[in-house]
């Protein structure tokens, strides 16, 4: 049986509309119960998808569509350049230096903030880090130490740095700015014209050393200034916020993080843009976080066991007396020390060890084979002694 060629018709997109649109409606109607509707501008909930089927019919937008079409309105539009040259002035370049005194009020406020410990090192590489990211929706409930916290914030988007702004201009802050500090600080995460317009505030419960609240992190002093203290009439509302989704226990939760963009920091440089830069700055913040701080509770990311190169971690393998020794100084948490090794054998052990190994020689953690040998006979491994 031959099969009947079908005729193809070329039509305008407003015959479209007024022949084949209703029919498709009424098919997506039938599918989703979501009918596409030209009153959607003045129904009272508006769901994503109908306003999506909607958008040939209706001129109702997504919030974020209307941005993108306003953010920058047209290329001969002098405005953002303008107002970027301007942050080149000396007055504009003295007062960023001068944000920091804000900060330091919050921080000295007695008993109103909580000084967070140093960061430690995480010697995860990269690749293995981007691989291994996931995201959960079952926490374990266990109590969580300031250490892993401190870890978590200062890789989100602590203080990594200093840039001088004098070189803007020769001696210009010296002469024409309030005090004498010449420096803005660097994050760990990016932002638009080194301007940080995002905070991070927290809702923290069962966390080591501090009482259930709201906490806003202060990256400058590396600690966290307590906005509020829960109590017992706060459980309600803490669900409401925390679980969103499925399998989301608020009880299990150490840690919820909160964007805030204070809106006024970018958009003085960059006008409308700024708002898509504060957008992206949340993303590079995010993901600092998922990053190091996936594993920041495990050995690997505290840095006790790295394994080997290409992602291998040869459980076979027996251990090698220095790598027994470089395990024990980074379980203790012992800083390594500036190697100035007198083994006769030194040239035998590895540069990456040799710090491990003068920490342990110093504290007496190990005794060579001989007064002046440290590696012993060939082939002598801890993993091969009875």
């Amino acid at each position: 049986m031959a099969v009947k060629e079908t005729k193809k018709t070329q039509m305008t997109l407003l015959e479209f509309k007024h022949i084949e649109a209703p029919p498709i409606m009424n098919i997506f109607d039938f599918a989703s119960n979501m009918p596409a509707s030209v009153y959607l501008e003045s129904t009272g909930v508006k769901l994503a998808e109908a306003c999506y089927r909607s958008c040939i019919l209706s001129e109702t937008r997504f919030t974020s569509e209307e941005y993108l079409l306003n953010s920058r309105r047209s290329t001969i539009d002098m405005g953002l350049p303008l107002g970027v040259f301007a942050y080149a002035a000396s007055g504009v370049l003295g007062s960023l230096v001068q944000r920091h005194l804000k900060e330091e009020e919050e921080h000295n406020v007695k008993d109103g903030t909580v000084k967070l410990p140093p960061y430690k090192n995480i010697n995860t590489s990269l690749g293995a880090a981007i691989r291994s990211r996931r995201s959960v929706r079952e926490m374990s409930g266990k109590k969580m130490s300031l250490q892993q916290l401190s870890n978590v914030l200062y890789y989100a988007n602590g203080v990594s740095g200093e840039f001088d702004v004098s070189s803007e201009g020769e001696n210009v802050l010296e002469t024409e700015s309030l005090g004498v500090k010449t420096v803005n600080p660097i994050r760990t995460a990016p932002s638009g014209g080194g301007l940080y317009p995002i905070y991070l505030y927290m809702i923290i419960r069962n966390t080591e050393k501090l009482e259930d609240g709201i906490y806003k992190y202060l990256p400058l002093t590396h600690s966290l200034k307590k906005v509020r203290i829960f109590d017992d009439r706060d459980d309600d509302t803490l669900r409401r916020i925390t679980e969103f989704g499925n399998n989301i226990d608020s009880s299990k939760i150490n840690v919820a993080i909160f964007y805030v963009y204070h809106l006024f920091e970018n958009p003085r440089k960059y006008g409308d843009m700024g708002f898509s830069f504060a957008l992206i700055e949340v993303g590079e913040i995010a993901q600092n976080i998922h990053l190091p701080g996936f594993d920041s509770i495990g050995l690997r990311d505290v840095g006790i066991v790295s394994g080997y190169d290409h992602n291998d971690f040869k459980p076979e393998q027996s251990i090698s007396r220095v790598e027994f020794i470089t395990l024990a100084v980074k379980t203790l948490e012992l800083e390594p020390q500036s190697a100035n090794l007198t083994f006769k054998d030194k040239d035998q052990i590895p540069a990456w060890a040799n710090g491990y190994v003068q920490t342990a020689g110093i504290r007496g953690q190990f005794s060579s084979s001989e007064p002046t040998d440290f590696a012993g006979r060939d082939g002598d491994h801890f993993g091969k002694r009875s």
